[in-house]
């Protein structure tokens, strides 16, 4: 037996030694045939030419692990259809990866036919299946692998981290909440100080609407919103004033008396409030209706007390009021 190639592709065959390789043509490019070098690589027989005997070349089946790991490593880069044939699918996919990727969605889809790809795919173009020596098994416990070590950068600092970095947010959320708090203790001692003003300018009369109040307040600041509340195009104010019969003046008790409260929800489990008196408290309350803050105001005069009752129903049974 003798070899001869095709000098355009390079394809190597095995003839009987009494034939000659002009007799014969390519069986991939139909182009002639001539004898090959002294040193050639060992021609596997395989099939027949169509002029005569003559073995082909085979090349190695390609691999399915190979495969599997450029899907899933580059599946949506289509690296995976490039190295079994499949140059359309992975063109594609490259196109829309690098077009569409700021979407998300096409993404998310190319993933999930990878996935399929993964599970499905078991030839080359050409139809030639691929070399499992792994096994189904095999693959998937590789690829488990490679997962996991890909990930394991990632994984590993945020498990350090995460305890720490849990600690920092809760204590800067802790330290948001008590500087909107101690804004919002601000905000109603500059409206106490404005309803003190008001019943001053206009003979012990207090103020009936929250127009009338803000007209006294001394300085530029939204002091009618809690910073706690996110404020909005239509924010209504975030507090309440309670509207009394009599002006702070001529109460028994104005340390007792609330004029401002706070609406529920601003703050968890707690309420500010502005006395008559002008000093104002941060209360812990758990209620879901302002008639359940009747209690925690003690001490009050009878007529007082059915004023501000009165108004907390009011409330209650208008949000908006």
């Amino acid at each position: 037996m003798k070899k001869i190639y095709c000098q355009a592709c390079k394809q190597y065959y095995e003839i009987e030694d009494h034939l000659s390789a002009s007799s014969y043509t390519c069986m991939r490019c139909q182009g002639p045939l001539v004898d090959a070098p002294a040193v050639v690589p060992l021609a596997v027989p395989a099939s027949t030419a169509s002029a005569g005997n003559v073995a082909v070349a085979q090349r190695p089946p390609k691999s399915r692990l190979t495969y599997c790991v450029l899907a899933l490593l580059f599946g949506t880069l289509g690296f995976h259809n490039f190295y079994s044939g499949h140059n359309t699918q992975g063109i594609i996919k490259l196109v829309l990866t690098c077009v569409l990727w700021p979407t998300l969605v096409v993404p998310l889809g190319l993933l999930v036919w990878v996935l399929i790809e993964i599970v499905a795919v078991n030839a080359d173009s050409s139809g030639r299946p691929f070399d499992n020596k792994f096994g189904c098994l095999g693959i998937a416990a590789i690829l488990l692998l490679i997962v996991f070590v890909v990930t394991l950068p990632v994984t590993v600092p945020v498990v350090i981290f995460f305890p720490a970095l849990s600690q920092a947010c809760e204590k800067m959320c802790r330290t948001l909440n008590h500087s909107a708090q101690v804004a919002c203790l601000s905000n109603l001692k500059q409206l106490g100080l404005a309803y003190y003003f008001y019943c001053d300018a206009n003979g012990d009369t207090p103020p009936a609407t929250w127009e009338q109040l803000l007209e006294y307040v001394v300085i530029d600041d939204d002091v009618s919103h809690c910073p706690a509340v996110p404020l909005t195009e239509d924010c209504r104010p975030s507090y309440r004033m309670v509207v009394y019969p009599v002006s702070n003046n001529k109460m028994s008790n104005p340390a007792a008396v609330p004029i401002i409260i706070e609406k529920l929800g601003n703050h968890p489990d707690c309420i500010n409030v502005c006395y008559a008196d002008g000093h104002v408290e941060k209360k812990a309350v758990q209620a879901d209706n302002y008639q359940a803050l009747l209690p925690h105001f003690p001490g009050l005069d009878d007529a007082i007390q059915a004023a501000l009752e009165e108004q907390l129903r009011q409330w209650d049974a208008d949000p908006n009021w």
